[in-house]
């Protein structure tokens, strides 16, 4: 892929990471993190931008209920009304995403090696159009749902809306480059995510 046709006009070739909430793409990460690869995290940029104190104030014209007293957010309150909410979830997305391009670039620090970018919307907002190949990391349904249920304490209900907002997995696994099935041990995980490194090593380099 030409630079200029690459997320954030990168020089490094980009290799996105999916799949669906609590299917384990951040694990993979990990795994890839552990064996030296530069691994950038959607999720760790939209944290950071939430913390800045001018998202707070922007917050507090736009959507009040969820700062606290204390000047924070209340993410469990935040997060019902952003996955029930369409207009609001495009609003604060239209706040959010325009800022992580500056915290992508300064993170790869012109770093000389692939870039893995671990993003949950990579086929939804189409960024996959962005970069040069994509994984995808998957799990049964069942085993989706308990684990959303546990990461973040909410309830099943929520816990399916949420997932429901996103694209099924099989289409994703039907558009990606590579498939991880996460559905069995972590050392299955660990064994089946590194042959997909070996492999991508291979055709990239």
């Amino acid at each position: 892929m030409k630079k200029e046709n690459r997320l954030y006009n990168c020089s490094q070739p980009i290799i996105g990471i999916t799949g669906g909430i609590g299917t384990g793409k951040s694990s993979v990460a990990k795994i890839f993190k552990a064996k030296g690869q530069l691994i950038i995290d959607a999720d760790s940029i939209v944290k950071r931008i939430y913390q800045k104190q001018s998202t707070i104030t922007w917050l507090l014209d736009h959507l009040p209920e969820v700062i606290t007293k204390e000047n924070t957010i209340d993410f469990k309150k935040f997060r019902k009304i952003f996955f029930s909410e369409t207009k609001t979830k495009e609003l604060i997305e239209s706040f959010i995403y325009p800022q992580m391009s500056s915290i992508f670039l300064s993170d790869i620090k012109d770093s000389p090696t692939i870039i893995f970018y671990d993003v949950p919307l990579l086929f939804e907002k189409k960024l996959n159009l962005k970069i040069d190949k994509s994984i995808v990391v998957s799990c049964s349904d069942e085993i989706q749902i308990q684990r959303v249920c546990k990461r973040d304490n909410i309830s099943r209900e929520l816990a399916i809306n949420i997932i429901s907002q996103q694209m099924p997995l099989q289409e994703k696994i039907n558009m990606c480059d590579y498939h991880i099935d996460n559905s069995a041990t972590l050392e299955d995980l660990e064994n089946n995510s590194l042959e997909i490194l070996e492999k991508i090593k291979k055709d990239i380099i």
